[in-house]
Order: structure tokens, then C-alpha cells, then sequence
């Protein structure tokens, strides 16, 4: 009997202390989930996260505010222009430094930079010539006696009769030139009841407008190629009619055209 009292006593005390543990491990399980909720709801309403703007906040009395920026705008202002005015008091006796930045150089002689004369005639003026015809190969114009006629090239044994200077135009137009024979210096190409001579000037007007001309671009079309524009007939051309060497009216032809063009060839004399 003894023994199974001790028995019973030794499986109760056993049973009894699994209950106390069990009861110790539900009490911690329990306070652990509540302290979990808690951090949660902490991080939540307070995250630890610094925020990556800077609140602005709006002043409370902005006529303060407002009033404090225009002193300081006025004060700045006047010490701008306190500056800028000693600067220019500065610059009166001090010597002009140019900025690297945007150098700007005066000249000390503009006139210098500037071109006496803006004429695309002086490519030609001062140099000598012959005048070749574009639709004659190898024939160009030529000083016969005072009669100026279009002729072959290199038949003669003297070529100088075919060489002209151009000069600047006798009526001192700029965008004219005058045309001065090689051969005969003094005389110049001019017009005289529409034919071609070259001749000494007289010193009139009507010589310097007869003997003046406007170089323009070929009438054929040719490259390089040139004509010549009467000053005091304008619309009538140098052109060349059976040899002959004379100023005629533009008929919009094609013939026209061709006989009205010439190729100014570089030509230095012969020594």
C-alpha cells in the first residue's frame, strides 16, 4: 500500500511540474509576441529614417521678413554702385587693360582696313591681255593700224599687236575700265559710229564715255568668259561681225551671245 502511495505521489509531482513549465513557456511566447506588436507599431508611427528634404517653413510676420530683403537688396545696390563708380574714377587715370577673354584692338588708323576700292575690276586693271574670242578658237582682237579686228593668233611675227592693258576707266566710274593698246601706249579702245578704233584721248567727255566699259559675266555662258558693256550705250556690247570688232544692241541671240564673249588670257609682253 505504502508503495503505491509513493507512486502516485512521485507522478503527481511529475505531472505538476510539466505544468509549471508549460505554463513558464506560454507566459514567455506571449510577452515576446507583444513586444514585437509593440516595436512594429513603433517603427510605424515612428520610422528611424531621416528625411532627405529640408522643410521650409513660412515665417510668421513676412513684413519683417520683406522688409529686411529690401534693406539688404538697397544695401547692396549702393555698394554696386559705390563700386562701379570708384572702378570708372579708377579706369580715367589708370591704363586700359583689354580682357583675354574678348580682346577688341582699335586701330590706330582705320582707314587703313578698309579697301580703297571694293570693285571686282581690279583683279584686271594694271595687267595685260589678249582677248580672246569663245567662239573662235585661237583668235582674239588686234590692233590693225587704228582699227580693232578679230584675227588669228601667232600667224605674225610680232604679237604685241594683240595685247592690251586694262586701266581704270577713263570716266572714273569704278566699276568701269578703260582698255589702253601695248603697242601704242596713250591710245585707248573706243567706240565711233559703233566701230571700234583705239585712239588718243582728247580730254572730252564723249571720248572718256566712248572709251569706258563695263566687264560682266560672259553672255555665252562660258567659263571664265567676260563681256563687255558699252558706259555710255548701256545694253549694247563689244562684239565681233565678219572680223570686225564694233558695239552692238543685245538681240537675245544665241549668236549674239557667243559673238559678245571674250576670254581675257593673261599675256606679259616679251622682253
Amino acid at each position: 500500500m505504502i508503495k503505491i502511495i509513493k507512486k502516485t505521489y512521485n507522478f503527481s509531482f511529475i505531472l505538476a511540474l510539466l505544468l509549471v513549465v508549460n505554463f513558464s513557456f506560454c507566459l514567455r511566447e506571449n510577452s515576446d509576441s507583444n513586444f514585437l506588436e509593440l516595436k512594429t507599431d513603433r517603427e510605424i508611427r515612428r520610422p528611424n529614417v531621416r528625411p532627405h528634404f529640408i522643410p521650409h517653413f513660412r515665417p510668421e510676420n513676412e513684413s519683417e521678413n520683406e522688409s529686411e530683403n529690401k534693406s539688404e537688396n538697397e544695401s547692396e545696390n549702393e555698394s554696386e554702385n559705390k563700386s562701379e563708380n570708384e572702378s570708372e574714377n579708377k579706369s580715367e587715370n589708370e591704363p586700359h587693360f583689354i580682357s583675354h577673354f574678348r580682346p577688341h584692338f582699335r586701330p590706330q588708323n582705320e582707314s587703313q582696313n578698309i579697301p580703297k576700292n571694293n570693285d571686282p575690276n581690279n583683279i584686271y586693271i594694271g595687267k595685260t591681255f589678249f582677248i580672246k574670242s569663245t567662239n573662235f578658237a585661237e583668235e582674239a582682237m588686234r590692233r590693225r593700224g587704228i582699227e580693232i579686228w578679230k584675227e588669228p593668233l601667232f600667224i605674225y611675227n610680232n604679237n604685241a599687236d594683240f595685247i592690251f592693258f586694262i586701266r581704270k576707266a577713263l570716266n572714273g566710274r569704278s566699276n568701269n575700265i578703260s582698255i589702253e593698246s601695248f603697242i601704242s601706249p596713250g591710245t585707248f579702245m573706243r567706240h565711233r559710229d559703233f566701230l571700234l578704233y583705239t585712239e588718243k584721248s582728247d580730254g572730252s567727255e564723249i571720248f572718256k564715255d566712248d572709251a569706258s566699259f563695263k566687264i560682266v559675266n560672259g553672255l555665252s555662258g562660258v567659263f571664265k568668259s567676260v563681256s563687255f558693256e558699252s558706259s555710255n550705250y548701256p545694253g549694247y556690247f563689244i562684239r565681233h561681225e565678219n572680223g570686225r570688232c564694233r558695239i552692238s544692241r543685245n538681240d537675245n541671240t544665241q549668236l549674239f551671245f557667243d559673238d559678245a564673249s571674250w576670254i581675257l588670257k593673261e599675256q606679259k609682253p616679251k622682253n
